[in-house]
């Protein structure tokens, strides 16, 4: 990136082109991302979520090629966040079905 910025490949690179890759670099979003691939990197030494990367994004070259993706790991540390979420649906969905029963009997006609 540093290369690029002081203009040894002109021909690669319009400097519009650099400059919204540098906005985007900037970001919040764009940071918030770098930090939960770092973590996961450094926690569990893995790189990519459906298949494995080229390489790792934040650990350095030396480490080689990663082996593993981060997809069991993630599974792992959003599962118990995620059967609270499960939880709540269904009892909503309940709820909304026996609320849905109540009032479709309110307004019907039994003659």
């Amino acid at each position: 990136m540093n290369d690029i910025i002081a203009g040894k490949y002109p021909n690669q690179f319009d400097s519009k082109s650099l400059q919204s890759y540098q906005d985007l670099a900037k970001t919040k979003t764009f940071q918030t991302g770098l930090k939960f691939l770092e973590f996961f990197e450094q926690q569990f030494k893995c790189s990519g979520i459906c298949k494995t990367a080229l390489f790792y994004w934040t650990r350095p070259l030396s480490d080689g090629i990663p082996k593993n993706t981060c997809l069991l790991y993630l599974k792992e540390q959003i599962k118990d966040n995620l059967t609270y979420l499960g939880i709540v649906s269904v009892v909503a969905g309940i709820m909304s079905l026996f609320a849905f029963l109540v009032q479709y009997c309110l307004w019907r006609k039994f003659d």
